[in-house]
């Protein structure tokens, strides 16, 4: 009898539910909803999810760029594995899928529920989000109340901004439907703004009405781990760069964000788009490790928050422009006064495109337009009648804003470009001004709705809020464009040293992950909030375990260790390759140590080296789970190669005489193979005359092709200088995923001064002896530009 009342109860409510689907649904926004500013933070966590102390640093991060830049964050979301998680791609299967607030992981890593992170949270005004799997709605009547109530309840308790229902953690069970629209329907009673993202949900159509959001294109934007470039280009970005927008430029679906935790250089551009090419119902929208850009770089963060923040309200509408005169996807958003253009060059030489200042991009007549460059740089290009076109550049490989207003009542500079560093009701207004060495600018600022009484220029006192002034940048004009083409290989007879050449690319790299690679560019921080986000992700121990950082080899502790394979879906895409060891300078050196190794590891030949060139080989014993190098006679040596690497090696010591060697500075690497049999060579002999600061050399091979068989470096007399990075990326032990791809190589060579008017080389060598119609080019360039910089505060 009990069980009979039961399933009618059930059934009441089911039919209940049915009969208000007939209702108009609003799925917490619409098309001119403004876009909410958000950041989630997958790939700062793993599967294993997060923990508290973790958020409230993350969190902390993005109180510490409210309080410095005044940017405002709408939505901080909690990624996968806060209490669900999936069966297919679970860190702990055995754990139930669909958990709960009781279930034992979220009490152990959420010692609080969500109360503090809430509270924090709402001191930035910042609401949360949340993943969660679609179902879970279990087997019972009673099971599927208690989940539509946990739903419902995140709502009433801490005003869930977003839920985030991911495939991955399972798809929607059909019969649970009806529990699925109940819940969204009892959440949004306290949440009625409640927006649900749809990634890969099959849904039908009547449940769909309670989802806000598709995922466009169903792809991730995380650098060279899976999303790649498809095309050589200046940096790695330009397959990110190259999504257009939805099909007729729907805002209701969601890009996935821009990643930032690789590849980090020129994300300003990718981000650029995402927010005001794109600018969907999420803009802008950031993932990852935001806390890797460099203290430099947190101001332009700010800035494109801050400027879409300031205009999103018009944002909302857009009209695709005509790629003959705008190019590759670009797009005009705004009102009858106000229009934000977004443009993009996805070539290696510069384009000049004309921007029509009348209807055809949504303008409305009117006297006068102030046209204005926002990105890369900030300026003032000029004041244009109705109707008339203006010339802009749009450099290679990088996106262009441009502002289009009849209103023009902001501030702004004009006479030279600029960059705005901090501008805070309240506050000095922080400006960089730009300029190329040996040039000088007559700068007029205007002031617009603001009043300022006091400018100081690199700290001294200056009258030129009312009369302007002159700016003089030291230094001599370049002749030639910071970025140009240098040449183009040619086919050579196969040198003998061709070996050398590998090698020295090899110890010039490392296997780490990709965000200790973006550790590396940000350098140290001054900033503590931005330190604790960084010591919150790299002293996880969820990270550490991976073994992905060839740190734990030399940290004198055993607990740590530097793995090949880091993650399980490493397997199978990356083979260990040979164990490569620098030790920085020639040290003297007579015995290796390498402790707790794979019982099953055979290193191979083992030999030390001082040029790369002549190698020494060595004598290898094992006792238990280490392995004793000893050093052959003839040192000092500074490079150590095993032919194959461990999979895991939990230290690695060096002794002379008895005596421990200091090895915190030694780098390892484990992916690259042990040796390269090279078939063909291309070179091209050039100099540089003068290069900016900031200089690099690309050199792009376009085609298709294994990329691991290419290799490449630039002689300057009898030195041989290697690549520091590549695009693809070069082989890592990443934390969460690894990919690959094939084809369309870019090598990166810093250009140092002392390089500067020296005859070099460069060079390029592949394995596959089938390439004879390769076509490599070498170009010189530079990032993030090549501007000296003055400070102006207006008080």
């Amino acid at each position: 009898m009990m069980r009979l009342i039961c399933c009618l109860f059930a059934f009441f409510i089911l039919t209940s539910v049915y009969a208000q689907t007939d209702k108009t649904v609003y799925p917490g926004a619409d098309e001119k909803t403004p876009s909410m500013a958000m950041y989630f933070d997958w790939i700062n966590r793993n599967w294993n999810g997060s923990n508290e102390q973790k958020t409230l640093k993350n969190l902390g991060f993005f109180g510490w760029m409210k309080r410095q830049y005044g940017m405002q964050l709408d939505v901080f979301l909690l990624d996968a594995g806060v209490f669900d998680n999936g069966p297919n791609c679970s860190s702990t299967p055995k754990e139930m899928a669909y958990g709960n607030l009781n279930s034992p992981w979220f009490r152990k890593a959420y010692p609080n529920g969500f109360k503090t992170i809430a509270q924090r949270a709402d001191s930035i005004a910042t609401r949360l989000g949340l993943w969660i799997g679609p179902d879970g709605y279990g087997n019972t009547p009673e099971e599927a109340q208690q989940r539509v109530d946990l739903l419902a309840n995140l709502c009433r308790d801490y005003r869930f901004k977003i839920f985030k229902m991911d495939a991955c953690c399972s798809d929607l069970r059909p019969e649970k439907e009806l529990y699925f629209i109940e819940a969204m329907q009892k959440a949004r009673r306290y949440s009625p703004d409640l927006i649900v993202l749809n990634h890969r949900i099959s849904l039908s159509e009547e449940a769909k009405k309670y989802t806000t959001t598709f995922l466009w294109e169903g792809k991730e934007t995380y650098i060279d781990v899976n999303n790649f470039n498809d095309a050589t280009a200046i940096h790695h970005r330009q397959g990110n760069m190259k999504r257009g927008y939805p099909p007729n430029l729907l805002r209701l679906t969601e890009d996935h964000g821009i990643c930032l935790s690789s590849a980090l250089d020129f994300w300003e551009d990718d981000l650029i788009l995402q927010a005001f090419n794109r600018s969907l119902i999420m803009a802008p929208e950031i993932y990852g490790n935001p806390w890797l850009l460099r203290d430099d770089e947190f101001p332009t963060l700010a800035r494109i928050y801050n400027l879409h923040r300031q205009y999103r309200s018009i944002l909302t509408e857009a009209i695709a422009l005509p790629e003959t005169d705008y190019g590759y996807k670009a797009v005009s958003r705004g009102n009858a006064t106000t229009r934000f253009i977004t443009l993009r060059n996805l070539g290696w030489t510069s384009e000049i495109r004309s921007m029509h200042c009348d209807s055809s991009i949504g303008l409305g007549p009117a006297p006068r337009f102030t046209v204005k460059q926002i990105h890369p740089t900030e300026k003032v290009i000029g004041v244009f009648e109705y109707g008339k076109s203006v010339p802009v550049e749009v450099q290679p490989f990088r996106s262009a804003l441009f502002m289009i207003t009849a209103e023009d009542t902001d501030f702004s500079i004009s006479g030279i470009d600029y960059k705005l560093i901090n501008d805070q009701p309240g506050k000095p207004l922080v400006i960089q001004l730009l300029g190329q060495p040996g040039t000088t600018h007559t700068v007029q600022i205007k002031t617009g709705n603001r009043a300022f009484t006091k400018a100081t220029l690199d700290g001294k006192t200056v009258d030129a809020i009312d009369s302007g002034m002159k700016v003089t940048f030291p230094g001599k004009l370049q002749k030639d464009a910071s970025h140009r083409k240098t040449g183009t290989l040619s086919p050579i007879p196969m040198p003998s040293n061709y070996r050398a050449v590998y090698e020295t690319m090899c110890f010039a790299n490392d296997n780490n992950a990709l965000e200790v690679r973006s550790l590396a560019r940000a350098g140290k921080t001054k900033y503590p909030e931005v330190q604790a986000a960084r010591d919150a992700f790299f002293n996880d121990p969820t990270f550490v375990q991976t073994g992905s950082w060839d740190r734990y080899a030399f940290d004198g502790d055993t607990g740590t260790a530097f793995n090949a394979y880091a993650s399980t879906y490493t397997k199978g895409v990356i083979q260990p390759g040979a164990l490569r060891i620098d030790l920085q300078h020639p040290t003297r050196i007579d015995q290796l140590v390498l402790r707790q190794i794979p019982a099953d590891y055979q290193p191979g030949s083992v030999a030390f080296s001082n040029d790369l060139v002549r190698w020494q080989s060595a004598t290898v014993k094992r006792i238990g789970s280490t392995l004793y190098l000893t050093v052959p006679v003839g040192g000092p040596y500074r490079y150590v190669k095993m032919a194959n690497a461990p999979l895991s090696v939990r230290e690695i010591e060096g002794f002379y005489k008895n005596r421990k060697l200091p090895a915190s500075a030694w780098k390892a690497s484990n992916l690259f193979e042990k040796e390269k049999e090279a078939k063909l060579a291309w070179a091209h002999s050039f100099s540089i005359a003068e290069a900016d600061s900031g200089s690099y050399l690309a050199l792009a091979v376009p085609g298709n092709y294994k990329t691991e068989g290419l290799f490449a470096a630039i002689r300057s007399g009898n030195e041989v200088i290697a690549p520091t990075d590549r695009s693809p990326s070069f082989p890592y032990n990443n934390w969460e995923h690894v990919d690959t791809v094939d084809g369309h190589v870019t090598f990166y060579f810093p250009l140092k001064n002392r390089l500067l008017n020296q005859p070099l080389t460069v060079a390029l060598f592949s394995t596959d002896g089938t390439l004879t119609t390769l076509q490599p080019t070498l170009w010189l360039t530079t990032y993030p530009n090549s501007f000296l910089k003055k400070e102006l505060i207006l008080e």
